[in-house]
């Protein structure tokens, strides 16, 4: 609307509408305005796949960023670059799923860690480059499994050590030494990483990563209860099927999900309270078949809506009404089996190759 160039995770030749932040943000349109009503007979996901080419949708999906203009699925960032999937990040650049670090680049799941490089996995961390599964270490490098360490290079599953070097030994000062004359070189040469990998195969490896976790399946699990088939969960409680979830409870069927309880079926969204088949939305409760909605309560098959109640493929309607015409809705859903499931593919806004799925599983 304000006419400017913008960076924007759709791409140039998709059919829908896209604003940058302050306008989508401003007062200059209405979600509602575009809303219509519901045709029986007519398939629900064919009139969904209507709406969502008149709606208008954020940029980059996130709020709360102060001075962070590229960061994607990211909120309450502050002066960071090319992050996704995190929040309250500072000085952060291309990092994926860091939350609460501090200058912090190129991190997969970094937790409070703050100037690191290229770690992964790793929580209360400082200083450390090219770690992974570390917690509560400072000035490592190249370590595995490690806790509590400090100045420790290419060592495995130590505790409340200092001055190792592959699980040996040494003084301070031949410590120094060591990674003064070697540390470049282990960073440039993939043959010397290869040594490091070899050297933490010759100890016992964990068969999950589990802390303070009851009755619990998965991977990557920390303060989970009664969570099964989970990975990368944390505080999680009654939950089931999660691929990246924190602070969950009775969420199933969940994927880089945030603070939410009593959802299912939902995926890169935070916030949500009693919620279902939705995506990219913040801070909604009681909703269904959203995509790219906010700040909202009691919303079905709604897109790009914010601070608005009681709405149905974006018309707003009285609370009575609204919960009358739900109900005859889902009923005709369920007849054309349409009801009860995510998205269809379909409906997808992305390329299947333009996405990060092709990067994990190229066509």
């Amino acid at each position: 609307m304000c006419g400017r160039g913008i960076v924007t995770m759709y791409a140039d030749d998709s059919p829908y509408h896209v604003l940058c932040k302050d306008c989508w943000w401003s007062d200059k349109w209405d979600a509602c305005s575009i809303g219509r009503d519901f045709v029986f007979g007519k398939s629900f996901f064919e009139q969904y796949k209507d709406l969502m080419k008149d709606a208008y949708w954020l940029y980059l999906f996130g709020t709360r960023n102060v001075n962070s203009e590229y960061v994607n699925q990211e909120t309450d960032d502050k002066n960071c670059y090319y992050n996704a999937g995190g929040h309250y990040n500072e000085d952060c650049y291309y990092n994926t799923y860091a939350i609460w670090s501090k200058d912090t680049v190129s991190g997969y799941w970094c937790i409070k860690c703050e100037v690191c490089y290229e770690c992964i996995q790793c929580e209360r961390c400082f200083n450390c480059d090219f770690c992974q599964d570390c917690e509560g270490c400072s000035s490592c490098d190249f370590c595995k499994e490690c806790i509590s360490c400090e100045s420790c290079f290419g060592c495995y599953g130590l505790r409340h050590k200092k001055f190792q070097v592959f699980n040996r030994q040494l003084t301070e000062q031949e410590y120094k030494k060591f990674v003064k004359e070697n540390k470049e070189k282990y960073v440039l040469d993939e043959k010397k990483q290869k040594e490091i990998l070899e050297h933490f195969l010759i100890f016992a490896q964990p068969f999950a990563h589990y802390k303070r976790v009851e009755n619990s399946t998965g991977d990557y699990l920390l303060n989970t209860k009664n969570t099964s088939s989970s990975f990368l969960a944390e505080n999680t409680w009654d939950c089931e099927n999660l691929y990246v979830g924190l602070e969950l409870k009775n969420c199933f069927d969940c994927t880089s999900f945030a603070w939410a309880e009593l959802c299912y079926e939902v995926g890169s969204s935070i916030e949500l309270y009693d919620c279902q088949f939705c995506s990219s939305t913040i801070n909604v409760k009681y909703g269904q078949y959203c995509y790219q909605c906010q700040n909202s309560e009691h919303l079905f098959g709604c897109s790009g809506v914010k601070g608005k109640k009681f709405c149905i493929l974006n018309k707003q309607y009285s609370e009575n009404e609204y919960f009358e015409r739900k109900t005859l809705i889902i009923e005709q859903m369920k007849a054309f089996n349409e009801y009860g499931e995510f998205f269809p593919m379909k409906l997808s806004p992305f390329k299947y190759t333009d996405s990060v799925a092709n990067d994990y599983f190229p066509l």
